[in-house]
């Protein structure tokens, strides 16, 4: 390892830009979970615009109560 590589690695860790093993793999597991959410949230919204097209206005109304509130409940669990 040349000592300029050591040196920009020792200034990262001093100024906690280094991520641990432990850490890495805790963001991965959030990202694995906030996949899943998109996931869930785009075949909502097509259901969404199915019921828009075939003109089910109350099914899509309920739809959109039951996206606000599980949204709210996600930002109140956080």
């Amino acid at each position: 390892m040349t000592i300029y590589l050591r040196k920009y690695i020792i200034e990262i860790v001093k100024r906690g830009k280094a991520l641990t093993n432990t850490r890495r793999k805790e963001m991965h597991e959030d990202m694995s979970v906030f996949k899943s959410y998109l996931r869930r949230l785009l075949q909502d919204l097509k259901d969404l615009k199915e019921a828009l097209k075939s003109k089910e206005y109350e099914r899509a109304e309920i739809m959109v109560d039951k996206l606000i509130e599980d949204t709210q409940k996600g930002i109140e669990d956080n």
